[in-house]
């Protein structure tokens, strides 16, 4: 194994580690959810009367409050996954930057570049922008 493999790999594992962290955040945001209609029901009066009034506004939009809140952990979710994998697309370029094909500079970028895995970087990020 070549070290741009092992900076590829590394740059992988980082990434993941990241979504991971995430998914058990949404697994104890989940936890916490579940637990909050618990305590509402047994009879916190303070939690059931938040629970509800969560509920009653969010009624024109067909969810009740655990639905909104797991929506919202889910679109965080899907938000790590797709820099997850921009994280990857990044790595595999600025390792292998032939692999981006022709790209065009303008000379005031070339200029104000610092280094040419500057220009590469700025490459990449286009490529996964667009």
């Amino acid at each position: 194994m070549n070290i741009e493999e092992n900076k590829i790999i590394s740059s992988t594992h980082t990434a993941f580690d990241r979504v991971l962290s995430r998914i058990r955040g949404v697994q104890d945001g989940y936890i916490v959810i579940i637990q909050s209609r618990h305590v509402a029901l047994k009879g916190d009066e303070d939690m059931k009367r938040l629970m509800d009034d969560l509920d009653k506004n969010l009624e024109p939009t067909g969810m009740m409050g655990e639905e909104y809140f797991l929506s919202i952990l889910f679109l965080d979710l899907i938000s790590e996954i797709e820099m997850f994998l921009s994280n990857i697309v990044k790595a595999v370029i600025t390792e292998h930057p032939r692999k981006l094909g022709s790209t065009n500079f303008k000379l005031s970028e070339i200029i104000d570049a610092e280094s040419i895995d500057d220009l590469i970087t700025r490459a990449a990020d286009e490529f996964i922008i667009n």
